[in-house]
């Protein structure tokens, strides 16, 4: 069943068909808002509200997506059964997962081998064996972020679902008067992929910041552009950690805020926060084990831990 995008109070309908182009928007019957006005917008709109990390657009695209185009869907095919929906539900998340997993690898590759070889363009244009050797630097990288994002992904999706089931126990126990506390449709609603979901959704905000912090950086800093006494710069360091943990952090908080029971609550925000610290901190743990620096701006040569990383995975001098 959709919700509003609003309140998230579930709804019988989000719009009213009188023509192939003529929808109207129902309202909440909470709210009095438009249960979800992005059925009259184009996608663009959602993209821009999800990297500006508002929580409407993380319960549009997470419970009302399949609503939106639920008109051409069920003339189209017979309904399937909960087993089926789940499994092509896991096997399209795997799909948004080595999407974000091969731009996210790139992205620690670029700035993390660019300088550490001779000539990237050298080596590229080199015979087939320097190729590879550079290939193969990249799926080393490609192997270590994918085991810290799986870390993060399943201890996140552990805690969620324990901290789902004993929020289940404790409102099956209360009694009548007091059950109108938990939301007994949050814990309806609640599905296994959705956190993952989530955590995807919330990662497309850092990516999008760091691919045009790609596209704006020169490839290599001239002696004109080194820091001149008494005049301010950026720290490029800084500027990725404040993207990987400042709008990373947000954007997760409040993706993982709209799928978790409790969510309008002060329980709720502290469970979200504290399920994505242990989840943040096995991840950082995992990729110190592999040599991995957390940041991978132009900055990450920088530091110590940079130049180890690059002497561990890219191709030697």
């Amino acid at each position: 069943m959709p919700i509003c995008v609003h309140c998230s109070t579930p709804t019988q309908a989000l719009y009213v068909s009188y023509g192939p182009q003529h929808l109207i928007c129902t309202k909440c019957k909470a709210c009095g808002a438009f249960a979800d006005p992005y059925v009259e917008h184009e996608a663009i709109i959602v993209v821009i509200d999800l990297i500006l990390v508002k929580p409407r657009a993380y319960r549009h695209l997470l419970f009302n997506r399949k609503d939106v185009f639920a008109q051409d869907d069920t003339r189209k095919k017979v309904k399937e059964s909960p087993a089926t929906t789940e499994r092509k539900a896991w096997l399209l998340l795997a799909r948004h997962f080595l999407a974000l997993l091969l731009v996210d690898a790139y992205l620690r590759w670029f700035y993390l081998c660019r300088d550490h070889n001779t000539s990237l363009q050298e080596s590229m244009s080199g015979d087939l064996s320097t190729r590879l050797l550079v290939l193969w630097s990249y799926f080393n990288i490609l192997w270590s972020t994918c085991t810290t994002m799986l870390t993060l992904h399943t201890v996140v999706l552990l805690w969620a679902t324990v901290y789902h089931r004993a929020v289940r126990w404790i409102a099956q126990r209360q009694t009548d008067s007091s059950r109108s506390k938990i939301d007994q449709n949050e814990l309806q609603r609640f599905k296994m992929h959705l956190i993952p979901n989530a955590l995807l959704l919330s990662s497309l905000t850092p990516t999008f910041l760091l691919c045009l912090l790609l596209l704006w950086q020169p490839l290599s800093h001239s002696s004109e552009d080194q820091k001149q006494p008494g005049e301010w710069q950026w720290n490029e360091a800084s500027i990725d950690w404040a993207i990987r943990s400042l709008v990373s952090g947000l954007s997760a908080g409040v993706g993982l805020g709209v799928v978790l029971p409790l969510q309008r609550t002060k329980v709720g925000a502290l469970m979200a926060t504290t399920i994505l610290m242990i989840g943040w901190y096995l991840q950082f743990v995992v990729s110190q084990k592999l040599g991995m620096p957390f940041h991978s701006g132009v900055g990450v040569l920088q530091s110590d831990e940079g130049q180890i990383a690059a002497k561990l995975y890219c191709l030697a001098n």
